[in-house]
């Protein structure tokens, strides 16, 4: 009996040595893969959740899928604590990227108080127009993160998700018209992020034949009268349009723009009167959730 009993307690730990081992190996694999700057989760991830946050007249947008999470814009002043308190709710304590599409203070204001609060892998941006966002870039840099300058072609995986820049392509003499445009997709769908580009861009991306169509669209410059042209959104198609909006005193949205947005078949959703807009992604279909 008790030699059975010994084999037993034998076989168990030599099971339970081979499953650590099996664990080590894998894990030390996912180390080599991020270290190479793959950071895919070795499990296939089955969805992914999009959060255009209600941050006033500012961007900000989270996006998760597997574990990993990445951020696009992170909101201004006004809005502080908004995206902290979004991440701390909902278990994010590290951004593997965080995209600043542009150093307008709506945009990028609030990247010292996020790097306070969780971990940033990466901030990947556009080439600053003069001297664009120094203070920024010299913050991050002090704080150890990297901050990656990309340009038109350039691509991103990160759990699901992945994305490539579309624009800029050279330094625009604007910082608005400068703005990182990405798109993006997960399972089959696909997002356009636009900051705060002018029509000029638009006819840049469509006269360079880029791949627009989307399905859903972050509308650029907050529903500005000088974007969203008839031709752009005719070639970006989206079943929703997301403007993320709030009190100004520049007119935003602009009525014409939202006129052509809703002409174009897109579905109009506005965070200054829907909260916070979030969208579940899978393969088989897209579902919006509003705060409101």
């Amino acid at each position: 009996m008790r030699v059975k009993r010994g084999r037993l307690i034998a076989a168990l730990c030599i099971a339970a040595a081979v499953i650590s081992l099996i664990m080590t190996i894998l894990g030390a694999w996912e180390r080599i893969f991020e270290l190479f700057g793959y950071k895919e989760d070795l499990n296939s991830p089955s969805s992914a959740t999009v959060s255009f946050l209600s941050v006033k007249a500012a961007d900000c947008c989270i996006l998760s899928s597997a574990g990993r999470h990445m951020m696009i814009d992170c909101g201004g002043d006004e809005t502080s604590g908004t995206a902290v308190k979004y991440m701390d709710l909902n278990g994010v304590e590290r951004l593997d990227i965080l995209f600043i599409t542009h150093f307008d203070s709506d945009h990028s204001e609030l990247l010292p108080q996020i790097a306070e609060n969780v971990e940033i892998g990466k901030i990947v941006t556009a080439q600053p127009f003069e001297d664009s966002g120094e203070e920024l870039i010299a913050c991050a840099e002090q704080n150890g993160i990297e901050v990656e300058f990309a340009e038109a072609g350039e691509e991103y995986r990160l759990g699901g998700l992945s994305a490539v820049a579309l624009s800029p392509s050279y330094v625009h003499d604007n910082d608005n018209d400068n703005s990182l445009v990405l798109r993006l997709e997960a399972f089959g769908k696909k997002m356009l992020f636009t900051g705060d580009i002018s029509d000029e861009v638009e006819r840049e991306l469509l006269s360079l034949e880029a791949e627009l169509d989307c399905d859903i669209l972050k509308v650029a410059h907050h529903g500005s009268r000088h974007s969203s042209s008839d031709e752009f959104l005719s070639a970006v198609s989206a079943e929703y349009a997301v403007v993320s909006v709030g009190d100004n005193s520049y007119g935003l949205p602009s009525l014409e723009a939202l006129n052509r947005i809703e002409q174009s078949g897109a579905r109009v959703l506005r965070t200054d009167r829907l909260g916070s807009v979030s969208f579940t992604l899978t393969e088989s279909e897209i579902t919006v959730k509003t705060e409101y």
